[in-house]
């Protein structure tokens, strides 16, 4: 039995997603000083977007993605149930990999993936764990208020990306321009990726805080929100039906 929350898993293997500024191997984020004002208001409420897959099923569109709604970042309420949505043990800034012999134990609940992203999100949280038969796929955090009305900004992030209860890394990158109220990103696999797919191109419209739209071709779609001061973060879900390819993503503002 691997119990990563109390740290005794001997059969355990945490490798570090690579992306393009090596999130994963820097504990927070000290680049990004211009567009962080701080950290997350502790009383702001958590909202977001996912869905939950049973092992085999047909998904048809991230459209169709449940509202989140919880009082942590820490806590995921998703299909009538609650999980841990945070690292244990670990720290990391973007999303560990984490693989075990037996399952992943945290709080004593075992899952099969466990896909969490880390500190370098400090307003929000997104991931991919199945339980049981079950893949949880979310984006949830704290809702920009107060949204940029003008100007092109650059988001860089990662992304939990998986189907039929096999999942990995990848990375995520986003075009933004507030003027325009368009969110354009890319899903690409990482290299050692346990999971392999093309990469899928994101086209969403904005509406205040949240976002929505399709991708490079009509089975792709996805849904999303700004969180943080200034549209510090950005995240979402997608799926890609062509693939049968179904993630999570975050990104913070360069």
């Amino acid at each position: 039995m691997n119990k990563l929350g109390l740290m005794t898993a001997t059969v355990l293997f945490v490798a570090a997603c690579g992306g393009k500024d090596d999130k994963n191997d820097v504990p927070v984020d000290p680049n990004r000083h211009n567009h962080d004002t701080g950290r997350r208001d502790n009383n702001a409420a958590i909202q977001g977007t996912g869905f939950a897959i049973p092992n085999g099923a047909t998904f048809n569109s991230a459209q169709h993605a449940k509202a989140l709604s919880s009082n942590s970042l820490d806590v995921l309420n998703l299909d009538g149930k609650s999980f841990a949505s945070q690292q244990v043990g670990i720290r990391s800034g973007g999303i560990p990999d984490i693989r075990a012999a037996n399952g992943i134990y945290i709080n004593g609940v075992s899952y099969k993936n466990f896909l969490v992203s880390g500190h370098d999100y400090r307003n929000s949280r997104f991931g991919y764990i199945t339980h049981g038969n079950t893949d949880y796929i979310f984006s949830q955090g704290a809702y920009t208020s107060r949204m940029p009305s003008s100007g092109v900004a650059e988001y860089d992030g990662d992304a939990a990306v998986g189907r039929n209860g096999i999942a990995g890394i990848a990375d995520a990158d986003f075009s933004v321009n507030f003027g325009n109220k368009t969110v354009n990103g890319v899903i690409k696999p990482e290299k050692d990726s346990t999971i392999q797919f093309n990469p899928v191109y994101l086209s969403a419209t904005m509406n205040g805080s949240h976002f929505s739209g399709g991708g490079n071709g009509s089975s792709i779609s996805t849904a999303g929100h700004f969180y943080g001061d200034n549209a510090r973060e950005l995240g979402g879900i997608f799926h890609d039906g062509s693939q049968n390819l179904s993630g999570s993503y975050g990104a913070v503002r360069d």
